[in-house]
């Protein structure tokens, strides 16, 4: 699966990825709502069916219309959704609705004195995370849905919230635990 504009001239893939990336970057550096969209299309593979959260090449949580649906129910204000076109062979596949999430929750609450953490090589200012552990006084408990400050990557989930998601069957979400907090729920 690959994320393109409406011409194909920035289709996402490993060799052609600036100009889409430039874009996903300026989506990602602000928390406040896009105000205008462009005409983005989802290339499939294969037409079947996807998942409710499918695994996208370039750090863009995309979403079924039904996994829309359950979120703004169970994290209305964390999330923004703007329209992508599913395309196979060129064609539009009227029956997958889906979107591109956009985080409007930006939370300083990784407690770097306790998270582990180096440096990237390519990146120097920038670092990758072994362990995070939150400062849980800078999660407002509201907030179901969040990214820590200055990561476009990962979108981060209250434990409730995902238990939920896997008793609703919705799928394609990928779990994976920080740090072992039962009041992080």
């Amino acid at each position: 699966m690959k994320l393109s504009d409406s011409g194909g001239t920035n289709r996402l893939s490993a060799k052609s990825n600036v100009p889409m990336l430039v874009r996903v970057e300026q989506l990602w550096k602000s928390r406040v709502p896009v105000a205008q969209w462009g005409e983005y299309t989802m290339k499939l593979d294969r037409r079947r069916p996807l998942d409710d959260m499918p695994w996208m090449m370039c750090c863009v949580d995309v979403v079924s219309q039904q996994m829309r649906e359950f979120l703004e129910r169970e994290a209305p204000g964390d999330l923004q959704y703007l329209p992508i076109t599913a395309t196979f062979r060129g064609k539009p596949v009227p029956e997958a609705t889906f979107w591109v999430i956009k985080t409007l929750r930006e939370l300083d609450c990784i407690d770097h004195q306790k998270s582990e953490y180096k440096p990237m090589r390519s990146q120097p200012h920038r670092v990758t995370f072994q362990r995070v552990v939150f400062d849980l006084d800078e999660i407002p408990a509201g907030v179901m849905v969040f990214r820590a400050y200055g990561d476009t990557t990962i979108l981060y989930i209250r434990t409730r919230l995902r238990d939920k998601i896997i008793a609703a069957g919705l799928t394609g979400c990928q779990f994976y635990p920080i740090n072992i907090l039962d009041s992080f729920t």
